[in-house]
């Protein structure tokens, strides 16, 4: 995630920038914040790469309010947070399409609560997705709908929320596609670490279903799933 600060009080844009570093420490994720001392300088500079815009009301030159109505000419849709110290500037904002807004003095807990539903919104928008080719074809998953992932023979079988899917393909390969989130638990299943509820001596439960984890895999998955829960 790459966030904009717009506030022309350098201890305010301090504040705000250590909070989101607190944030990605204790979350475990990479936010880039650019600081930018004034309106004028925002839109000078501004590029549509920013996944949200934390924007300071009352600034010289060009106040928050009108720097948000030239952005909006130039983007409609990037998230817009409000920093302010009077409720009807942060009302006002939402004729400019404001996502939400922080009073000042801003606290840990406004920035936490606000980043993390910024990011579910850019989750949702840029989850990753797997086009995967069938018998008949092609067909598009989701990685979250996607439980786990088996190996049959030459074929591989999708197991998601909505059926059993058959594909060609590898278990090795999709494995370095996937990414930490799935994780094999033996030599012909990839797991979904988000679906999985149970983890015994000689099984995982992972939905509905259960399935046989090998001695000799199942320290290195119980510690990867301990990371993703970690994360979470």
């Amino acid at each position: 995630m790459k966030i904009a600060i717009v506030e022309d009080k350098r201890t305010e844009s301090d504040l705000v920038l250590s909070y989101i570093q607190r944030f990605e420490q204790e979350n475990n994720i990479k936010i880039e914040s650019v600081v930018f001392g004034d309106g004028l300088d925002f839109l000078e500079n501004y590029n549509s790469d920013f996944d949200a815009i934390f924007m300071d009301i009352e600034m010289p030159h060009l106040n928050g309010m009108q720097t948000s109505e030239r952005l909006r000419k130039i983007n409609a849709n990037v998230p817009l947070i409000f920093i302010t110290n009077m409720k009807q500037f942060a009302i006002n904002g939402y004729s400019v399409g404001a996502t939400d807004f922080i009073l000042k003095p801003v606290t840990y807990y406004r920035i936490e609560t606000v980043i993390k539903k910024l990011l579910r919104s850019v989750e949702k928008f840029t989850e990753q997705e797997k086009v995967v080719h069938t018998g008949g074809g092609l067909k598009i998953l989701k990685l979250s709908q996607i439980y786990y992932v088996e190996i049959r023979g030459h074929e591989l079988l999708y197991h998601t929320d909505t059926g059993d899917v058959e594909a060609y393909g590898t278990l090795k390969e999709i494995e370095k596609e996937f990414g930490d989130s799935f994780v094999k638990c033996n030599n012909c299943y990839l797991i979904n670490l988000k679906y999985v509820t149970a983890v015994d001596k000689s099984e995982i439960t992972v939905g509905q279903d259960k399935i046989e984890i090998s001695q000799r895999k199942r320290k290195i998955f119980l510690n990867k799933l301990l990371e993703y829960r970690g994360r979470g």
